[in-house]
């Protein structure tokens, strides 16, 4: 587990690394290109075999949490998908154990929001633990609905992020303080960056502000753009969750 230059965040956590494309939103994967360099080489857990961004578990770093003191805001699986159709489920039952046994804020992000459904409340039962925020990624109005199954698990926090922000996107149905209640929205960064128009990001800001969630605005892709939107820098991220027992729950 290390720092990181995510902002919303100040470490992430990887027991689990590895990946494969699933929409167009994985084109430019920085965990991928990431990993290939890595493991070129020869470090980090990323060199075994011909695929440096297979999935691998890494039971090692499962205590890297229980090594800080204080509370951190840690992503967990930044090089992976945590409901990718590779993992074990014991794997997924490790972590969980280790989530819920300290004091961090956990975050995860997943675009496999079916199978991060069928885990919670069919084949695992993962517990809703309340120092986890979950969180789906949505690029286009293409996977919107993987917004509406976020909102079959009723968690304090659930949030989006759209980066990279494809397309034009509508999330009001989704957006509100009792329902998706937190928004990220980016362009893409990475060499061969597809472009994110303004008035995309503008009419994310707006839907935020019109549900009364927090709105945090990362890119507009360049990385020597500064990230202004509307006229300022928006950075909110919910620091206090929500009264758990009025998350509405779908099921």
């Amino acid at each position: 587990m290390g720092r990181t230059k995510i902002e919303y965040v100040t470490h992430t956590w990887n027991p689990i690394t590895g990946c494969s494309p699933c929409s167009e939103g994985c084109e430019n994967c920085y965990a991928r290109r990431t990993a290939r360099a890595i493991g070129r080489i020869g470090k980090g857990g990323y060199a075994d075999g011909d695929d440096p961004f297979a999935v691998r578990w890494h039971p090692e770093r499962l205590d890297e949490p229980t090594r800080y003191r204080g509370r951190k805001r840690i992503l967990v699986c930044s090089m992976s998908d945590i409901f990718h159709e590779y993992i074990d489920p014991a794997w997924r039952a490790a972590i969980w154990e280790v989530m819920g046994r300290t004091r961090h804020t956990y975050l995860l992000l997943t675009k496999r929001s079916y199978r991060m459904v069928r885990a919670v409340c069919v084949h695992e039962r993962l517990p809703i633990l309340p120092n986890l925020q979950w969180g789906v990624t949505v690029e286009s109005q293409e996977h919107h609905f993987r917004a509406r199954d976020l909102l079959y698990i009723p968690a304090a926090v659930r949030w989006i992020s759209a980066e990279p922000l494809l397309g034009p996107l509508d999330l009001r149905e989704y957006l509100g303080r009792h329902r998706i209640n937190w928004l990220v929205v980016g362009g893409e960064t990475d060499p061969g960056a597809r472009p994110m128009r303004h008035e995309w990001a503008e009419d994310l800001c707006r839907q935020a502000l019109d549900a009364e969630v927090p709105f945090f605005f990362k890119q507009w892709g360049p990385r020597n753009a500064e990230p202004v939107l509307l006229g300022r820098y928006w950075r909110e991220i919910p620091e206090t969750m929500p009264d758990f027992g009025a998350q509405e729950r779908l099921f």
